[in-house]
């Protein structure tokens, strides 16, 4: 026996006495005699596109790692947060491949709903017990629940967790040990977790660079002039990487200039027809989601008054609307709320707009600011009926200031 082949003896004895079942050890090399991970229910490929903003990887990682160096000194977690298309999904799923060697297990969940959930743990049951699932969603749930208890290194995903009426207190693992990430547009969320990163546009720099690193791969160097045109398209789409992705996929699908698709991007007509393309190019393919889904769960969560009030906002010229600007004595009923005698109700609202990230409040000079992201406002301009515009702009008795 060389020494190579004792060693792997060696290795494969102390993985049988740690109880790593078999069909767990993969990729067992002279090289490396570690483990990969047991995968279960990642639906997506790695994007070898990924790019996020500085740090904000790094963040992460040191979120979900145990404060003494321990694996046995706390479950860590962490709520990744922010508008809808900014990244939540692709960070955590880089997280995942880069630094799959931290843990055992990874798991993935779809959290869209309750229900989803339940699927994905009978799912993972089945595997980590064949033989000990049952009929009952529940029951399943509590087997991977109680699994999770006894083995560590593992990391558990609930992906796009929006849903207003799921409740993950049902899914949430009750053990000392082990690393959670939950990706969601609600801000209020983050105290589920030990951390949390509210995850943000890029700058136009960073959305200069995915949008050529799709467009034009055979270089590494670009004019000043392409480069400024690539920023600029960057700012037009407010930095949200989602909307960069599908727009590069455009321009690679279609081969059109740089400096037109920037010229289009600013006429309505032809910004719809672009949002609503279809690309395999970019990479949003992985969502299954039309461009136009982007902001669906966050507005249609909102009740009819927060509905009406980014309406509003949608139609004034600046990004940044005073929030004073919006009171006044409107002739439609419907637009009660926004009376001076009512601003007192109106913190309710705003908090609701702000929690899913479709609106950022400040305080300038004593009063209160409140902007939207810019695409977000055309998205609502986009869907608002022309009657609906012409009564929002001819119900109010007073200008706006």
């Amino acid at each position: 026996m060389n020494r190579h082949d004792f060693a792997s003896k060696k290795m494969l004895q102390a993985f049988t006495r740690r109880r790593i079942l078999p069909e767990h050890i993969i990729g067992l090399t002279e090289a490396n005699f570690r483990p990969q991970p047991a995968v279960h229910g990642i639906p997506f490929h790695r994007n070898f596109r990924f790019r996020s903003s500085d740090g904000v990887l790094d963040d992460l990682r040191k979120n979900l790692r145990p404060r003494s160096g321990s694996v046995l000194s706390g479950q860590t977690s962490c709520v990744i947060h922010g508008i809808g298309g900014v990244g939540k999904t692709q960070l955590a799923l880089e997280h995942k491949y880069r630094y799959r060697e931290d843990y055992s297990y990874l798991f993935w969940v779809r959290a869209d709903s309750g229900m989803e959930i339940s699927i994905s743990f009978a799912s993972f049951a089945r595997s980590l017990m064949p033989g000990s699932t049952l009929q009952d969603q529940l029951a399943n749930v509590q087997l991977v629940r109680d699994w999770m208890v006894q083995y560590d290194r593992w990391l558990l995903v609930f992906d796009n967790a929006d849903s207003p009426d799921l409740d993950l207190s049902q899914f949430w693992p009750p053990s000392s040990h082990g690393s959670v990430i939950v990706t969601i547009q609600r801000r209020d969320f983050s105290h589920w977790a030990a951390n949390g990163i509210h995850l943000e546009t890029f700058n136009e720099d960073d959305g200069a660079h995915l949008i050529l690193n799709v467009v034009d791969q055979s270089t590494e160097t670009h004019s000043t002039e392409t480069i400024k045109i690539a920023q600029d398209i960057s700012n037009e789409l407010g930095g949200l990487p989602l909307l960069l992705s599908h727009i590069a996929g455009y321009i690679d699908d279609t081969k059109a200039p740089l400096a037109s698709i920037l010229e289009n991007l600013r006429q309505p007509s032809a910004f719809n027809r672009m949002w609503a393309f279809e690309s395999t190019t970019s990479t949003n393919f992985q969502y299954g989601e039309p461009m136009a889904k982007v902001w669906r769960l966050a507005l249609d969560s909102l009740d009819p008054q927060a509905l009406r009030t980014l309406q509003i906002m949608s139609m004034l010229s600046p990004n940044e609307v005073y929030e004073d600007m919006l009171f006044g004595e409107w002739e439609d009923p419907e637009l009660d709320f926004l009376t001076d005698s009512r601003r007192f109700d109106f913190n309710e609202l705003r908090r609701s707009l702000v929690n899913r990230h479709l609106v950022e409040a400040g305080e300038e000079s004593g009063r209160t600011k409140l902007s939207m992201h810019r695409v977000l406002k055309r998205h609502i301009l986009q869907k608002s009926t022309r009657k609906e515009a012409r009564n929002l702009a001819s119900s109010s008795n007073e200008p706006w200031p």
